[in-house]
């Protein structure tokens, strides 16, 4: 288990050591690639809207830049809200409103794709007892800007 001086300042020489960090590595990431292995590339499509709509009301921990899964959850009329330590990465910590179109049209500010991706993490979910939690580890090869299918 990582301390929370651990978990807060990871890679600073002051806070953890360059040994312990790398065995705290080494553990995370076998734990990581468990995980991974069960849970990891997720492509949203109708029958798991359905899942978490049964679910909701949703959090998400770790939601990105784009909140992709959570966009998806709110055009299917879930109730979601999305975290991220980072949203202002790629543009976040802003409503975010999708795929920038391509034509001179203004976006529509009450589209359903607007999401606002709030600053924060773990350490905010016991503000939301009453919503599931949701954790998805995108494809590493999806920019999660379009829905893609694998003819398997």
């Amino acid at each position: 288990n990582l301390s929370r001086s651990e978990r807060e300042c990871f890679f600073s020489d002051l806070h953890v050591s360059p040994e312990r960090r790398a065995a705290l590595w080494m553990e995370q990431a076998d734990i990581g690639e468990e995980l991974i292995d069960q849970y990891a590339w997720a492509v949203p499509n109708d029958k798991c809207m359905a899942i978490l709509e049964h679910f909701g009301p949703i959090v998400e921990i770790g939601c990105g830049a784009n909140a992709y899964w959570c966009r998806q959850m709110q055009k299917h009329g879930i109730d979601v809200i999305g975290y991220d330590l980072s949203p202002s990465d790629a543009g976040g910590g802003r409503i975010n409103k999708g795929p920038k179109k391509s034509d001179n049209k203004m976006p529509d500010s009450s589209s359903r794709d607007a999401f606002q991706v709030r600053k924060g993490g773990a350490d905010d979910l016991p503000k939301h007892q009453d919503r599931t939690l949701f954790l998805c580890y995108p494809d590493e090869n999806d920019n999660g800007e379009t829905e893609s299918s694998e003819d398997d």
